[in-house]
């Protein structure tokens, strides 16, 4: 078992849990949240990884709804369970080993932290990790991607620069890094919605970068 929070299910777990819910292979998923856009695209790569495409965002998430004033209900829907089986696993994850390898060469490594984070300005929020960012790694925090009134996802011209201004070469494979693994997949969705799919999630990201002293980090912008 992981030691870190929230880290990718195994197989196995995934099936049941997504299958408990009442999806089976031929449910399109639209996945939201409450503040318009974070945790979803976390389930969204998730879905993902595991080789499951019919799976949508709710732009905006439930903040954009309510502001569009469509109906909201307080009631939980059951569903009986249903049978989800993983087809095949996507290479969208990105371990340990692979970062240290890029961040050692000339590959791309962007980091979805705010800016006081990722210098090591700011103290970092998980206790016994070190402040800074992996060598080499690039920042683009990620709620610079979102409108900041609907929480919508920026206009595709808007987030191309966003991504430019970074110093992210966007023509080359990206490994998608961040405080747990979170905001990273953020970064993936707007990669996505921009048709690069060239990239992966470093699951383990700072929290565990930051908390192994064998690492290199660096702490300068």
């Amino acid at each position: 078992k992981n030691p870190l929070p929230r880290k990718v299910p195994n197989e196995a777990l995934f099936s049941e849990k997504v299958g408990a819910l009442g999806i089976n292979n031929q449910t399109h998923v639209v996945v939201y949240d409450t503040p318009g856009l974070y945790s979803a695209a976390r389930v969204w790569w998730l879905f993902k990884l595991y080789g499951y495409d019919n799976v949508s965002i709710l732009n905006g998430g439930l903040k954009r709804w309510k502001q569009c004033e469509y109906p909201v209900t307080n009631q939980i829907v059951q569903r009986d369970p249903s049978d989800f089986k993983i087809i095949g696993k996507r290479d969208l994850l990105a371990l340990q080993s692979e970062v240290l390898d890029v961040s050692q060469s000339d590959g791309e490594i962007l980091d979805a932290r705010t800016p006081g984070r990722y210098s090591g300005t700011e103290e970092d929020r998980y206790p016994g990790t070190r402040s800074g960012h992996i060598p080499g790694s690039h920042n683009l925090y990620w709620a610079n991607l979102l409108d900041q009134e609907t929480r919508e996802f920026l206009p595709k011209e808007q987030l191309g620069k966003q991504f430019e201004m970074s110093g992210v070469n966007v023509s080359k494979p990206i490994i998608l890094s961040c405080g747990s693994g979170l905001t990273a997949c953020i970064l993936a969705l707007a990669l996505d919605q921009l048709g690069h799919l060239n990239w992966k999630v470093y699951d383990g990201s700072w929290d565990e970068w930051g908390r192994d002293h064998t690492l290199p980090i660096d702490s300068a912008t």
